[in-house]
């Protein structure tokens, strides 16, 4: 992974299940490590509104010497609510180290069997291999699927071609 060292992975996973502990307190107003717990009241959802629940986490944290801003709070919960823990990790600690960076893997998977069947044909332009993929993608897909920038559409070829391919 280009600029992430693998000793701040640890890092990640530690922060992610900080955020995943006190994000489930707001949401459920239990601990996450005694689930069939008692419910604290400043968390209690039957009686707390979700941005009262929020405001006394950021003053927890506050009080604990963590300064977080709602902002950053109901991001991080949005976020955990959208993509479980997962999405607690920064996103550049979740793209896979196989060339392709945060290029939408349907993309990826696209112009990955393209490249493969033209393998043993004729060189052809990346240009059409590019047009050849966004074709299979939008028959397989529909139209709206985010595609890669162009700089980017004609690096990935290189990552997973015979030469480039990862171990």
């Amino acid at each position: 992974m280009r600029g992430v060292s693998v000793f701040r992975l640890p890092k990640a996973v530690e922060r992610a299940e900080w955020w995943q502990r006190h994000l489930v307190e707001v949401l459920t107003g239990r601990s996450v490590d005694v689930p069939d717990g008692p419910v604290k009241a400043e968390y209690d959802p039957q009686v707390r509104s979700l941005r009262q629940r929020e405001l006394a986490k950021v003053a927890e944290l506050a009080a604990s010497g963590t300064a977080v801003s709602l902002t950053v709070l109901q991001d991080m919960r949005a976020r955990f609510e959208r993509e479980g823990i997962l999405g607690l990790v920064a996103p550049r600690l979740r793209t896979v180290p196989d060339g392709a960076g945060r290029a939408d893997r349907r993309v990826v998977a696209a112009l990955r069997q393209v490249v493969d069947g033209q393998t043993g044909k004729s060189t052809v332009s990346a240009q059409v291999l590019r047009r050849r993929m966004e074709r299979l993608v939008e028959a397989e897909h529909g139209p709206g699927v985010p595609l890669a920038s162009r700089a980017t559409l004609y690096r990935l070829p290189a990552a997973f071609t015979p030469a480039g391919r990862p171990a």
